[in-house]
């Protein structure tokens, strides 16, 4: 039998190191670990213990846990690592809620980075499940051949992602110098009364969380939908002051030709804007200080029922105009033009540009770059991408 290993470190404190083994083809196995500081093998731990948690995200019986507590001469936490006994394959580092917060470097595990460290770097948050996980990584390469000056942190919340996807992004940290931030949410979140639907999960309310998921000493994050591409370097808009707004974003055109229904059915106010929640430049700090995400889990319990387009419907109602208005070459919606009919923050000088030279590609509707007959104008950017994932990265057979 070929076994199939599904393993990860999941916490990784100054006391102790915590996480499961097992074969997802073999559930009565039960596997062993071996924790290295450095190439010092420090101990074992028999990974059998029982998790719910596990249960609650599929995983077999659940008595695939282990822990073990470290010794007190171990202080330097950078050079642990856990191996599957037997093997030289170690076990990936993720993130889950509540516990202490790590961040990856190529294979360097670093604890903490100063404030001044967190905003002079260009952060990006992302929300997927394993849907969208091949997307993701297309606009993460984007993102990385664009910016190789600046330090850029990747910030992904996720769901029900497989330890083959973790290998990709361990590759793909190889070739490319960057940070990522691993937050599992699998099992962890359920927010009532939200629509969903074979195109989306749960997964796309993500974003509302994620103030309260990142560092407190991070001021900004800009948040990108999987089916976002770059067209070059967009670090001028981390440079934008967003201090007074809750977040920074480019009009939903389409959505804009029937503001007024919109602010009605919303309860918006008569002058208030609606944004494309696609791309967002959130303010995080703006939002813990006045509990935006309570509001918006209100608002979802007491009006789902107003939700067309799900969270980027409650971020507007609860934001209510308070947003700064990117220029329009940060997310291109539309590749034709559409006949204004409303009120809005752009010339059509803005717009006409936008569509010649996006920086930010926003490939709106059910129809993607990836669907065979789809005709956008700027497709073979995805495309392009991809390529260079399945050819200099890892094998085509990697991706789902």
């Amino acid at each position: 039998m070929n076994y199939i290993l599904d393993a990860t470190v999941e916490e990784l404190t100054d006391k102790y190191v915590k996480g499961y083994a097992r074969y997802v083809n073999d559930h009565e196995q039960r596997l062993t670990v071996e924790i290295y500081s450095g190439n010092t093998l420090i101990g074992t731990a028999l990974a059998d213990q029982f998790d719910d948690n596990l249960i609650a995200r599929g995983k077999g019986d659940g008595h695939y846990s282990f822990i073990f507590n470290f010794p007190p001469d171990i202080k330097d936490l950078s050079n642990i690592s856990v191996k599957l006994k037997g093997t030289d394959f170690v076990l990936p580092l993720t993130h889950k809620i509540k516990t202490v917060f790590y961040i990856r470097k190529n294979t360097e595990i670093l604890k903490t980075f100063s404030e001044e460290f967190w905003n002079n770097s260009l952060n990006f948050a992302f929300c997927i499940d394993k849907n969208y996980f091949q997307h993701f990584l297309v606009v993460l390469i984007s993102i990385l051949k664009n910016h190789k000056k600046r330090n850029v942190i990747i910030h992904l919340i996720y769901e029900n992602l497989e330890i083959e996807d973790f290998q990709v992004l361990e590759r793909i940290s190889n070739k490319y110098k960057f940070f990522l931030n691993l937050i599992d949410l699998t099992g962890k979140i359920d927010i009532k009364n939200v629509p969903v639907s074979r195109y989306y999960s749960q997964a796309i309310y993500f974003r509302l969380l994620i103030p309260e998921l990142l560092p407190g000493a991070l001021k900004k994050v800009l948040f990108l939908d999987a089916d976002v591409m770059l067209n070059g370097n967009i670090e001028r808009i981390f440079d934008i002051d967003i201090d007074n707004y809750y977040a920074a974003a480019v009009e939903d055109e389409e959505v804009m030709l029937s503001i007024e229904n919109t602010r009605k059915r919303l309860l918006m106010s008569d002058t208030a804007n609606y944004f494309n929640a696609g791309i967002l430049m959130i303010n995080t700090k703006k939002w813990r200080q006045n509990s935006l995400k309570e509001k918006c889990v209100n608002f979802i319990d007491k009006n789902y029922y107003r939700m067309y387009l799900n969270d980027q419907d409650v971020l507007n109602s609860v934001i209510n105009g308070n947003w700064y208005p990117l220029d329009p070459k940060y997310n291109l919606q539309k590749v034709f033009h559409m006949q204004r009919t409303y009120k809005s923050a752009y010339s059509d000088a803005d717009y006409k540009e936008s569509k010649l030279n996006p920086l930010l590609i926003h490939y709106v509707s059910v129809n993607k770059p990836w669907h065979f007959l789809n005709a956008h104008p700027f497709k073979e950017l995805y495309w392009k991408y991809l390529y260079e994932i399945n050819i200099d990265i890892c094998p085509p057979e990697t991706l789902r």
